[in-house]
Protein backbone atom coordinates (compact mmCIF):
# COMPACT_ATOMS: atom_id res chain seq x y z
CA UNK A 1 0.00 0.00 0.00
CA UNK A 2 1.27 3.51 -0.69
CA UNK A 3 -0.63 5.39 2.28
CA UNK A 4 -0.43 5.56 5.81
CA UNK A 5 -4.16 5.20 7.77
CA UNK A 6 -4.54 7.74 9.98
CA UNK A 7 -8.20 7.37 10.69
CA UNK A 8 -11.25 5.20 10.07
CA UNK A 9 -14.83 5.11 11.28
CA UNK A 10 -17.60 2.26 10.15
CA UNK A 11 -21.32 3.14 10.91
CA UNK A 12 -24.40 2.05 10.00
CA UNK A 13 -26.71 3.99 8.34
CA UNK A 14 -30.03 2.53 8.67
CA UNK A 15 -32.36 0.92 11.44
CA UNK A 16 -32.61 -2.51 10.02
CA UNK A 17 -31.33 -5.74 11.94
CA UNK A 18 -28.63 -6.88 11.00
CA UNK A 19 -27.72 -3.58 9.53
CA UNK A 20 -26.84 -3.54 5.74
CA UNK A 21 -26.40 0.63 4.73
CA UNK A 22 -22.82 1.39 5.80
CA UNK A 23 -20.33 4.44 5.74
CA UNK A 24 -17.06 4.43 5.93
CA UNK A 25 -14.66 7.51 6.98
CA UNK A 26 -11.18 7.38 6.24
CA UNK A 27 -8.21 9.47 6.66
CA UNK A 28 -4.59 8.26 4.83
CA UNK A 29 -1.55 9.80 4.43
CA UNK A 30 -0.05 9.18 1.09
CA UNK A 31 3.41 8.85 0.30
CA UNK A 32 5.34 11.12 -2.78
CA UNK A 33 5.40 8.55 -5.17
CA UNK A 34 1.55 7.75 -4.92
CA UNK A 35 -1.62 9.62 -6.80
CA UNK A 36 -4.52 10.60 -5.16
CA UNK A 37 -6.29 8.49 -7.75
CA UNK A 38 -4.08 5.20 -7.20
CA UNK A 39 -4.64 5.76 -2.89
CA UNK A 40 -8.52 6.42 -3.15
CA UNK A 41 -9.11 3.25 -4.78
CA UNK A 42 -6.96 1.19 -2.87
CA UNK A 43 -8.75 2.28 0.14
CA UNK A 44 -12.09 1.06 -1.95
CA UNK A 45 -10.65 -2.28 -2.53
CA UNK A 46 -9.18 -2.60 0.73
CA UNK A 47 -12.59 -1.38 2.75
CA UNK A 48 -14.83 -3.40 0.33
CA UNK A 49 -12.54 -6.92 1.01
CA UNK A 50 -12.28 -6.19 4.61
CA UNK A 51 -15.94 -5.20 5.48
CA UNK A 52 -17.19 -7.81 3.09
CA UNK A 53 -15.59 -10.32 5.06
CA UNK A 54 -17.43 -9.39 8.18
CA UNK A 55 -20.49 -7.12 7.50
CA UNK A 56 -23.87 -7.61 5.10
CA UNK A 57 -23.35 -4.56 2.99
CA UNK A 58 -26.11 -3.65 0.49
CA UNK A 59 -24.93 -0.30 0.28
CA UNK A 60 -21.90 0.94 1.06
CA UNK A 61 -20.50 4.77 0.99
CA UNK A 62 -16.38 5.28 1.56
CA UNK A 63 -15.77 8.87 2.43
CA UNK A 64 -11.65 9.01 1.44
CA UNK A 65 -9.66 11.96 2.69
CA UNK A 66 -6.09 12.17 1.64
CA UNK A 67 -3.77 13.99 3.05
CA UNK A 68 0.36 14.51 2.23
CA UNK A 69 2.77 13.90 5.17
CA UNK A 70 2.04 17.50 6.94
CA UNK A 71 -1.77 17.07 7.35
CA UNK A 72 -2.61 19.08 3.93
CA UNK A 73 -4.89 18.06 2.46
CA UNK A 74 -4.57 16.63 -0.84
CA UNK A 75 -8.42 14.98 -2.12
CA UNK A 76 -11.24 13.84 -0.63
CA UNK A 77 -14.02 11.65 -2.60
CA UNK A 78 -17.33 9.91 -1.72
CA UNK A 79 -17.28 6.33 -3.38
CA UNK A 80 -20.76 5.04 -3.35
CA UNK A 81 -22.90 7.48 -2.39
Amino acid sequence: MTAQLNYTEVKATDAKIPHVDWLVRCTVSMLTEATVQRIEQEILEYVQTGLGAELLAEHLTVEVTVEDVHGQILGYSQIGA
